[in-house]
């Protein structure tokens, strides 16, 4: 399995007269070796809270 996504965080602030700007950006991947095979059409992946909810039904006819 093959998980990709991008990050992306700005943070601005202005405290004391001084401004200040913080950019974090880029493309990230994992690849995860699963024991057995699954329903690649039917793979659901939810983003909430900062926690990453994957279903991975598994494929019977394997």
């Amino acid at each position: 399995m093959l998980i990709r996504g991008e990050i992306r965080y700005n943070n601005h602030s202005n405290k004391h007269g001084f401004y200040h700007t913080e950019l974090k950006y880029g493309k990230f991947q994992r690849v995860i070796n699963l024991p057995v095979a699954v329903k690649n059409e039917q793979v659901n992946a939810e983003f909430k809270n900062g926690i990453l909810t994957l279903i991975l039904p598994k494929d019977q006819n394997t």
